[in-house]
């Protein structure tokens, strides 16, 4: 079995499903390189009604900066746009929004890199998670191998990815942040209730893939904790962290309101990225003991497919001696979906040897479920649940040419195109990502 490189182990992506030596290259060359067209649940049309609803296509843009740019030009609440899911900046994404405004003052505005398709009005929002998932058009490139060598690589492993009826449903670097993945840290320093930690880490900690006057700020602040100075160091595109940095020089001590300077879908990111880690560490001791990922074993819980094919969070059961046949045969026609543990306040642990390996990795980090609970913040509370361990893939068109291999898949929500893309790439850099 590969072991993954360290960046990704201290992320808790530790093995591969393939064991064939990766491409190497690098995504997202340019931000055409990377396309992502959502699977959107439209809301119902209805004539001069509340909500203005657009697809909205953008190029290079950060979901929560996009939101921002949007609520200052349309002079509203960057809370009151609806939106389904959060995509990756490099690149060039089509997602549903809805904003509570008229199509005329949406066809006024005018952002770089931004367009509005197929608008119409609706009684209803775009809500957070509605979509059924999203259609990839991907090139790598800077692959340094031998034409025939490429299209051996990207053969074995299309086919033992499609074999296997799809991948390990890790959550993929960009969940971390793929420039510093560290979002995690940050989440478990709130999770402690240490918010200055949480600050520091956020303002420092510099990364060798950052920019070199972001890593110059980054450790003036690590070595001095000066606000000030790291302020006037700090890049003026970083908007998010001057924001913090700004609050903590008018407002000393008070970590709780510099991370409120933050989105609060943001700020739940960072609890999310730390449950997030917990569950690749889970998923990774599953692979590394030999247990089945699209099939399940006597303790496990599963999720049955919701109206959409999607697994549906609120049907979960038990796999018992009784229903295993059934559950097995359910599972191969991609009806259940075996799960693995979202650590948080109402967990529910599984039984048998997946409940041994959950309970031990929640048992390393020594954090309680009531720790998802915080009060100081809120926003950053979270119940836990149940996530699905295995990424369904029927289908993969590629091309390989000259040092890059172009790649078209559609995955369903709550899986990452990067996480299907490292078994291709088995990259040593996360950048590459």
């Amino acid at each position: 079995m590969l072991k993954a490189p360290e960046f990704e182990k201290r992320v808790g992506m530790e093995v591969y499903l393939t064991d064939t030596p990766g491409l190497g290259g690098k995504l997202k060359e340019s931000p055409s390189d990377f396309i992502v067209d959502e699977i959107s649940i439209e809301p119902e049309r209805f004539d001069a009604s509340k909500y203005a609803i657009a697809r909205v296509r953008s190029t290079n843009w950060e979901t929560n900066k996009l939101i921002r740019e949007l609520a200052r030009a349309l002079r509203i609440g960057r809370n009151e746009i609806g939106f389904a899911g959060t995509k990756d900046k490099r690149a060039v994404t089509t997602q549903m929004m809805s904003f509570p405004t008229s199509l005329e003052n949406i066809m006024s505005v005018e952002i770089p890199g931004v367009e509005f398709l197929d608008l119409y009005t609706s009684k209803y929002s775009v809500q957070i998670g509605r979509l059924i998932g999203n259609r990839f058009d991907i090139m790598l490139r800077q692959v340094r191998k031998p034409v025939e060598e490429m299209k051996e690589i990207v053969k074995e492993i299309a086919a033992a990815v499609l074999e296997s009826g799809g991948f390990p449903n890790f959550f993929g670097i960009q969940r971390f942040g793929a420039v510093r993945p560290l979002t995690h840290l940050v989440g478990r320093a709130i999770i402690q209730r240490d918010f200055r930690k949480a600050v520091e880490y956020y303002i420092g900690f510099p990364q060798k893939f950052e920019s070199e006057p972001m890593q110059e700020a980054r450790a003036y602040f690590t070595r001095t904790g000066d606000f000030e100075g790291t302020f006037e160091l700090m890049p003026k595109y970083y908007s998010f962290e001057r924001s913090i940095i700004y609050h903590m020089i008018h407002n000393p001590e008070d970590y709780i309101g510099a991370l409120r300077e933050l989105p609060k879908n943001l700020l739940m990111m960072f609890t999310h990225a730390y449950q997030s880690y917990l569950f690749n560490r889970i998923l990774s001791e599953r692979i590394r003991r030999g247990l089945p990922l699209n099939e399940p074993v006597e303790g496990d819980y599963v999720l049955s497919a919701g109206g959409l094919g999607n697994p549906d969070h609120s049907r979960i059961f038990p796999v018992t001696p009784d229903n295993l046949e059934k559950v097995k045969r359910r599972t191969r026609e991609f009806r259940s979906f075996v799960t693995g543990l979202i650590y948080g306040r109402y967990s529910v642990y599984a039984e048998g040897e997946m409940g041994e390996i959950e309970r031990k990795v929640v048992e390393s980090e020594d954090i309680g479920a009531e720790a998802f609970v915080i009060p100081d913040l809120p926003e950053c509370t979270s119940s836990g649940m149940r996530k699905e361990i295995f990424s369904h893939i029927d289908e993969m068109d590629y091309n390989v040419g000259n040092g890059w291999v172009r790649f078209i898949f559609t995955l369903y929500k709550g899986s990452y195109a990067t996480t299907l893309l490292r078994e291709f790439m088995k990259s040593e850099d996360p950048s590459s990502y």
